[in-house]
């Protein structure tokens, strides 16, 4: 599966995040499918443990007390939820697969349609790279120190005396915040995500013991992660997005008429590295 080249100028966080996803679902799919074939060590792994969990039923069977129905119907669902999770391709994808990376994108599409249909884009990744685009407009057009003419000097960021930052430094690093934060995130979660999808057959015979059910248990907490830490990701995102694209259209419209914009590279910087902590901040409750 060849995933789309990442290049350089436009389009550059749009072939990005489509990346990452294309490399999130061959790690996932096609690690999935070289454990779980016949011979792989995966596979041989969990026949052994089912071999083994056969014969100690069998052993309580001969010397322990007889099973009662309840728990003989537990075991045989037991068996069969570990085969199905290890060797069952189809059963995998439409259940755990599909669910933990095609579900995130479902469920922000439901919940953040209001701010899709005021932007006039349904895909977040559209969206985003819209703003990046917007960016660098704003970054190339400056922030009209020279030669700009102020709105008003005497209201609060009307003049170039309050800045924090030099404008080009503020407005870079600005955009540095905004494709950082948006790709790391997103990396994060995606790869962990494909990664635990890729190792559901090494998973699945821990499941048919008591001493070993807690690593199963933590593997599926970490599904549920990356699910959650999508879907709250995407939504951090959305949030972001409806603050800046109409800062930055006012931004751009009032460079386009030759007015100067001193309190934007601070702005830019401020709204960036915010929702950078967010998303930082977001993740590690997800995953506490």
């Amino acid at each position: 599966m060849a995933c789309p080249p990442i290049i350089t100028g436009d389009n550059f966080l749009l072939r990005t995040l489509e990346h990452i996803d294309c490399q999130a679902q061959v790690i996932g799919s096609y690690g999935y499918l070289a454990l779980g074939q016949p011979g792989s060590p995966a596979a041989i792994l969990v026949s052994g443990l089912l071999t083994l969990f056969i014969a100690l039923f069998g052993i309580r069977l001969l010397f322990g007390p007889a099973p009662n129905s309840r728990d003989l119907v537990f075991d045989v669902l037991r068996i069969g939820i570990v085969l199905t999770l290890a060797f069952s391709w189809p059963a995998f994808r439409t259940v755990i697969y599909d669910v933990t990376l095609k579900g995130p994108a479902e469920v922000v599409a439901m919940i953040s349609a209001p701010n899709s249909q005021v932007s006039g884009i349904s895909d977040l990744a559209q969206r985003l790279q819209r703003a990046d685009n917007a960016i660098v407009r704003l970054t190339e057009a400056g922030a009209g120190r020279n030669t700009g003419a102020l709105v008003d000097r005497s209201a609060a960021g009307g003049s170039f005396e309050g800045t924090a930052l030099a404008d080009d430094t503020a407005f870079g690093s600005g955009r540095l915040m905004f494709l950082a934060g948006t790709i790391g995130t997103l990396a994060l979660l995606r790869i962990t995500a494909g990664l635990l999808l890729a190792i559901a057959p090494l998973v699945a015979g821990l499941l048919l013991f008591t001493w070993s059910r807690g690593l199963a248990a933590g593997w599926l907490k970490g599904l549920v992660l990356t699910f959650a830490g999508s879907v709250g990701s995407a939504l951090v995102l959305s949030v972001e997005l409806s603050v800046l694209e109409p800062w930055l259209t006012d931004a751009l419209r009032l460079r386009s008429l030759g007015y100067a914009i001193p309190a934007a590279p601070t702005e830019l910087f401020a709204i960036t590295l915010a929702f950078v902590i967010v998303q930082l901040a977001m993740v590690w409750v997800f995953a506490w």
